[in-house]
């Protein structure tokens, strides 16, 4: 019988399982799911490949910034799923976000801003969570007031 596909076997036997020869012929054996890796906290998956690949080529490693505007780069490029216009449309004129660039990522300090302002009515709000009825003097553009203003 001609196998066109490689077969990852997920089956786990009691005991100690024998490494060296599958229960059935396969590619890859996954034979726990209850394994444990330090610096991993929960079980793990354990498995053992039985093919012949390459190494691969070792490459640079990406840094997370630019991990992070590579994502963004290709989330531009999608559209906004149509469940979330409206709701789009409504944080926009709740001034919560100025809607631009939708898609994109946005760190946590900045989701806890728009987490402010939406129970603050749109307002920009104190450390204490309540709302500023002054608006702050223009602060000089620095890579995080960028990167806040167009990821909201």
């Amino acid at each position: 019988m001609k196998q066109e596909f490689l077969i990852w076997l997920a089956q786990w036997p009691g005991g100690t399982p024998q490494l060296e020869t599958p229960p059935r012929t396969c590619e890859f054996w996954q034979y726990s799911a209850k394994g444990s890796v330090p610096g991993i906290t929960g079980p793990v998956d354990l498995d053992v490949c039985y093919g012949d690949y390459p190494k691969e080529e070792e490459t640079d490693d990406m840094t997370g910034e630019q991990i992070f505007n590579a994502l963004n780069t290709y989330l531009d490029t999608l559209p906004v799923p149509e469940w979330a216009v409206e709701e789009l449309a409504g944080a926009k004129a709740a001034g919560i976000t100025d809607g631009k660039k939708p898609m994109r990522l946005i760190p946590r300090y900045q989701a806890a801003i728009m987490a402010l302002r939406a129970e603050t009515g749109g307002a920009p709000a104190q450390q204490d969570g309540s709302a500023i009825t002054e608006q702050p003097e223009e602060v000089e553009e620095t890579p995080d007031t960028a990167l806040l203003d167009s990821a909201t």
